[in-house]
């Protein structure tokens, strides 16, 4: 028998180790790799054959899946499956010393010059409104799917806009497969765009909002966090991954300061005051300045990272990739779940983000007895009732608001 499926898993677990080492991961690779292995083992079974990667990428490339412009999961699986197979090829040869990164496809924009300076003026519109500039983004990726739409029916001026097209446009297959809560964001962005070809082109048809379905879609958080033995196994020194110290530095700053992921990945070298041990900075979602003392244990982890791993580079950032072109790191890079992988916290960590630690660091300081306003102030809330829902986290607390069911009368069987 040619192939030999113990020797190949070892492959695929080493390169599993070292992609996980190199700390710049995506999660579909990470959380597939069961899934993505036995699929590789099967098909190598089948043609007797020991591992060969032309042979298997051929294999994956005739393979059905939506194209690159969707970003749908279905080529997400496809391309992460594509990567393991060259990762796996690139770590047999010894020479897996970096991650292998793909062109990204650019989105298809409309065919009308019109409609292309629409998308541009509208995400210009939405900036100048003050909205944040990936939210401008992501809103005027919408507004050129619908006017996208709008051509394939015909329709190259919006001044011809009805109200039957919005409509139909609301149950197309594009609309179709979201989520209550995505149709919710849709309708919402839509109706901004229509006002904003009223305000800016003085085109009479801000009425056509009423032909938007109006969806009502409510929920309640339940705020998860993790216990004491996640912070000894998550900050416990793994000196196999390259990067160890930029992790550790990461997750005290969740944990200790509640700072949320966005806001750490954007913090400068001028932003902390070493002298005073004060960290200022403007808050990415509220665009608030913020400003908090950073304790003992985190300031030496940030020095610890900056003098011993960070590579030497000019870039303003602290924390920054560890292969490849020196750059801020993306939210991809963080993966601090594995850490704890071979313990029993790691079950214990439902995701590999950190919004987890800054949960917990805020329950405990609630725990602990420090008001709701201030937990507020350091969350960096512009509503302090938003930090009301941590409230369910103190148990200790909420048993004394419980209810004494003995003076209620009952009648019936015996329970």
């Amino acid at each position: 028998m040619n192939f030999d499926e113990k020797q190949f898993r070892s492959l695929a677990d080493e390169t599993y180790d070292k992609i996980i080492a190199l700390g710049t991961t995506k999660g579909i690779l990470i959380d597939k790799k069961s899934v993505f292995v036995d699929r590789l083992v099967d098909f190598l079974k089948e043609h007797d054959t020991p591992f060969n990667a032309q042979l298997c990428l051929e294999w994956i490339d005739a393979m059905e899946h939506d194209p690159p412009c969707t970003l749908n999961s279905s080529y997400l699986h496809w391309i992460a499956f594509r990567r393991l197979v060259i990762l796996i090829d690139k770590q047999a040869k010894g020479c897996l010393d970096n991650w292998t990164h793909y062109n990204s496809t650019s989105m298809p924009m409309p065919e009308s010059e019109s409609y292309c300076s629409l998308v541009v003026e509208f995400r210009k519109y939405l900036e100048d409104k003050g909205y944040r500039k990936e939210t401008a983004r992501r809103y005027s990726s919408r507004a050129r799917e619908f006017l996208i739409y709008l051509e394939n029916h015909h329709i190259y001026e919006v001044a011809k806009l009805t109200n039957k097209l919005i409509a139909d446009y609301f149950i197309s297959d594009k609309c179709s497969s979201l989520s209550f809560r995505s149709l919710q964001t849709e309708g919402s962005v839509i109706r901004r765009f229509l006002h904003f070809l009223y305000e800016v082109y003085s085109l009479d048809i801000i009425q056509l909002n009423h032909s938007i379905p109006s969806y009502r879609v409510t929920w309640e958080k339940i705020v998860t966090t993790v216990d004491k033995d996640v912070d000894t196994a998550v900050l416990k020194n793994k000196p196999e991954y390259m990067v160890d110290k930029r992790d550790k530095a990461m997750i005290l700053l969740s944990l200790h300061l509640c700072l949320r992921t966005c806001d750490i990945r954007n913090i400068k070298f001028n932003n902390i005051n070493w002298e005073t041990g004060m960290l200022s900075i403007i808050q990415s979602k509220t665009g608030m300045p913020l400003e908090l003392p950073i304790d003992v244990e985190t300031q030496n982890a940030i020095l610890d990272y900056i003098l011993h791993e960070r590579r030497e580079c000019d870039s303003e950032y602290i924390f920054i990739t560890a292969v490849g072109p020196a750059q801020k790191i993306q939210r991809h890079h963080i993966k601090f779940r594995r850490r704890a992988s071979g313990t029993d916290a790691f079950d214990k960590i439902p995701k590999d983000g950190l919004h987890i630690l800054r949960r917990t660091g805020a329950s405990r300081m609630l725990r602990s007895g420090v008001p709701l306003t201030t937990i507020s102030s350091i969350l960096g809330h512009v509503s302090e009732n938003a930090v009301q829902r941590y409230l369910t986290t103190d148990e200790e607390n909420m048993r004394k608001c419980s209810i004494d069911l003995s003076q209620i009368p009952y009648s019936g069987r015996d329970l």
